[in-house]
């Protein structure tokens, strides 16, 4: 299983506790290059998985963003690059750190956009090689 890990504490949480439940795992760190410091997490994420002994695929953003909302350009370049380390790593699945908080902030977003019944459905547990599951843990509990 590849572990998409931000560096933040949902990813990093994800990535420990299947580590410590013996899943063989490799992790994939994207970096966007979109703020000053993102350096920091890739360093961060990267001595995690020495530690860890966690083989680790990373990339930094070399080229513009697509035309369009900023952060779903991101996006758009995040899973390319999680698919092709899917790929090298031969794994078949790629699990995200996507907490119960995110999928309430989803599900305001999209209400708030006009989305109707849609968008109250949330994001799903599996699509396609994506598992998230952390859904039904919330960030207090990863912070605690």
């Amino acid at each position: 299983m590849l572990v998409a890990v931000s560096g933040g504490p949902d990813s990093t949480a994800l990535l420990l506790w299947l580590v410590e439940r013996g899943v063989p795992v490799e992790a994939a760190h994207y970096d966007h290059a979109l703020r000053p410091g993102s350096e920091a997490d890739a360093t961060f994420v990267a001595r995690v998985c020495e530690e860890l002994a966690v083989p680790l695929h990373a990339e930094r953003r070399s080229v513009p963003l697509p035309p369009g909302s900023r952060q779903a350009a991101a996006r758009q370049l995040r899973y390319g690059f999680l698919e092709r380390a899917r790929e090298a790593a031969g794994c078949e699945l790629i699990a995200t750190g996507h907490i119960a908080d995110d999928v309430v902030e989803g599900v305001l977003l999209h209400l708030r956009r006009g989305s109707g019944l849609a968008g109250m459905r949330g994001m799903p547990a599996r699509r396609g090689p994506v598992v998230r599951p952390l859904l039904d843990v919330w960030r207090r509990d990863v912070e605690a």
